[in-house]
């Protein structure tokens, strides 16, 4: 009751929508985006509920999944790689701004909620974690960021001890797919009992999902029944 009056006051104090600047007029149902840059993210349409990818139906697995099925069970993102989702994402990786972050983990939260068939019954959220060493460059780990703030939101508790990435690797980015999985094998492990809990691991963005199938590989291997990933935007 508390949390639904505050985030019913919140949104009386938005003052102006993070991406056009506009004044808020009227309350949205995403903190900081006002309800005209909400329905102008482009829609996820047709897609497989596995890996996220477009797709012709609705499918629970594409035909790259049936081949070479990901260690985790379904992705649940809120919008394509887009422009606008670029920015937010950039304001909080290169900025650590958190109105973007609270703004990303609330558009992230009402994707959850509208998921259908609706997830199981989570016990953890898991953010994707950063090498000690990456850590000092960056200074933050956008991912526990917004790991925290989505926790509190959707009322599941995010444990960032659980997972540790011990092995420093190269920037994702500057790799092509088969260089990705070979730079982040054997570079995470589990430092905490998983067994038989269901976990999503959180993150802005995946792009081949390298990392979010080495991360579920070292889940199940410890014994999690299930590993889901929520994310902001698919690319």
């Amino acid at each position: 009751m508390v949390y639904k009056f505050l985030r019913s006051l919140f949104y009386t104090l938005q003052g102006r929508c993070l991406l056009c600047e506009c004044a808020m007029i009227e309350p949205s149902q995403v903190f900081g985006l006002c309800g005209h840059c909400l329905h102008a993210m482009p829609e996820k349409g047709y897609c497989c509920r596995r890996c996220g990818l477009p797709t012709a139906a609705d499918i629970a697995e594409c035909g790259e999944c049936l081949q070479n099925r990901p260690y985790y069970q379904q992705i649940v993102f809120c919008t394509p790689y887009n422009p606008d989702i670029q920015r937010l994402i950039i304001q909080l990786k290169q900025h650590h701004d958190m109105a973007c972050c609270r703004l990303l983990a609330d558009y992230l939260a009402y994707s959850y909620y509208r998921q259908s068939p609706p997830l199981p019954l989570l016990h953890a959220l898991l953010p994707v974690p950063m090498h000690k060493k990456r850590l000092l460059q960056r200074g933050n780990n956008h991912s526990l960021l917004l790991a925290r703030k989505l926790a509190k939101r959707l009322a599941i508790p995010c444990h960032s001890h659980w997972l540790k990435k011990h092995r420093h690797t190269v920037p994702q980015r500057s790799l092509a797919a088969k260089q990705r999985r070979r730079n982040l094998r054997n570079a995470f492990s589990v430092t905490a009992d998983v067994r038989g809990k269901n976990i999503a691991i959180v993150d802005d963005v995946m792009t081949t999902g390298s990392t979010a199938n080495e991360i579920a590989k070292v889940l199940m291997k410890a014994g999690a029944n299930t590993v889901y990933i929520l994310l902001v935007a698919r690319a």
